[in-house]
């Protein structure tokens, strides 16, 4: 079942995939007010550094969160991945990012020395 229904069905209807949705979103944060309003086919290099624009808050980011915040509660790895959409466990692991809180979760089961 999706998180975001409509999403899900913007995305199932889209020609462009995830990049359809990503734009979206994109838009969505701009008409809030939380990020500029660009357009999204910006390159910023030639050849292999040829990325497209970086924003610091993006649908992308809210992936890696998301994902983080799963595998912190405990959330088995293939139910992230399917609720994420990863088909691999080794695009999973280069979303997952430790937290603060887990850090030092970790730091106080350490022994005294």
């Amino acid at each position: 079942m999706p998180v975001h229904p409509k999403s899900f069905k913007m995305l199932k209807n889209a020609h462009g995939g995830v990049v359809t949705l990503s734009n979206h979103f994109g838009n969505l944060l701009a008409e809030c007010g939380l990020r500029t309003k660009k357009p999204h086919h910006i390159i910023v290099a030639d050849g292999r550094d040829g990325r497209r624009v970086r924003y610091e808050l993006s649908f992308h980011c809210f992936r890696h969160t998301a994902v983080s915040i799963l595998k912190e509660a405990g959330v088995p790895q293939s139910v992230v991945m399917e609720l994420i959409g990863h088909y691999s466990e080794q695009v999973s692991a280069m979303y997952t990012h430790t937290g603060l809180e887990a850090l030092k979760k970790a730091a106080a089961a350490l022994p005294e020395v």
